[in-house]
C-alpha cells in the first residue's frame, strides 16, 4: 500500500468504508428487530396480567388492588389495655 496510486488507495478506503457501513445497517435492523420483538412480548405480559387482575377483582375494576375506603367497612380491632 506504501506504493499505491493516491486515487486506488482512496478507492480501496471507499470499497472498505461502504462494507464497514452495510454491516452497521444490517447490525441496526437485526437490533430493531429484537427490539420489536421485544416490545410485542412485553405488550403481551401487559394484557396477560391486566386479565388476570380483572377476574381475580371479580368486577373488572381496580387492577391496582385499591380498596376505596368508603367501600370498606371499618375493621374490628381488639384492644387489649
Amino acid at each position: 500500500m506504501a506504493g499505491e496510486d493516491p486515487e486506488e488507495q482512496l478507492e480501496h478506503d471507499t470499497e472498505e468504508l461502504d462494507q464497514r457501513i452495510d454491516r452497521v445497517e444490517a447490525h441496526i435492523d437485526e437490533s430493531r428487530d429484537k427490539l420489536k420483538a421485544r416490545q410485542e412480548d412485553a405488550d403481551e405480559i401487559d394484557e396477560e396480567e391486566v386479565d388476570d387482575s380483572e377476574a381475580e377483582d371479580g368486577e373488572g375494576g381496580d387492577p391496582a388492588g385499591f380498596d376505596d375506603p368508603e367501600e370498606v367497612d371499618e375493621l374490628d380491632v381488639d384492644e387489649e389495655a
